[in-house]
């Protein structure tokens, strides 16, 4: 089970606000004018081509998610680095399903310094690796609810001859977004909160090791 210690009222701020609410304000705008062009004009099909709004979702929740734990991880770090998050410890117990999203030591900083550029690559992999592991995980949920009840409000989209290219698609697509990274943001924004936990207490546990050493020397 993963365990959480107590979080400020700015963190909460942080994670609700800034990693949770205005990520996904963006991620619903930015599909809403996408799905415009795409679709306007056209006659719209659930599950038929062409214009097939399922497999848009289903493709969605891979790009967007996986996107987003590579970005907003990399963004988090960087907030950490220059002072304004600070680092949650976030407890994870060596078997568990979140250690699929959150491999023991990851690294998500993919905007700071690396040691070599085979360390930059690999870094940058399993933060794409997780994104995507975190995509699959949400897909049957987020993507079940939201073709279901698109299909329920919208039941011309099953129809043969197809539902209006405008505004249901475009809303469909920015709601549908809008609630993925309400979900997903934060996910990533947590990992990477730890991991600059892990790096903070590394560097005091090296710190105080360094300290016994010298004083043993006097």
């Amino acid at each position: 089970m993963a365990v959480l210690p107590p979080i400020t009222g700015r963190q909460w701020l942080y994670l609700g606000f800034m990693h949770c609410l205005i990520p996904a304000i963006i991620s619903g705008a930015i599909n809403f004018g996408i799905a415009t062009p795409m679709y306007r004009d056209k006659p719209i099909h659930m599950f038929t081509f062409p214009n097939n709004l399922a497999g848009d979702a289903a493709v969605t929740a891979f790009i967007q998610t996986t996107i987003t734990f590579l970005l907003d991880g990399a963004l988090t770090s960087v907030d950490v680095r220059k002072g304004i998050a600070k680092p949650i410890p976030f407890y994870l117990p060596r078997f568990s399903i979140f250690r699929l999203i959150f491999p023991e030591g990851q690294d998500l900083d993919n905007f700071g310094p690396a040691p070599s550029g085979r360390y930059r690559l690999r870094r940058l992999w399993l933060t794409i690796r997780s994104g995507l592991v975190l995509s699959l995980l949400v897909i049957l949920p987020m993507w079940g609810l939201g073709v279901g009840i698109a299909c329920a409000v919208w039941p011309e989209v099953t129809s043969s001859e197809g539902g209006s290219g405008w505004p249901e698609p475009q809303v469909f697509k920015a709601i549908y977004a809008f609630c993925l990274a309400m979900i997903t943001t934060p996910v990533s924004t947590i990992a990477a909160l730890s991991n600059a936990a892990r790096i903070r207490d590394d560097k005091e546990v090296v710190a105080t090791s360094d300290r016994t050493v010298a004083l043993q020397r006097v």
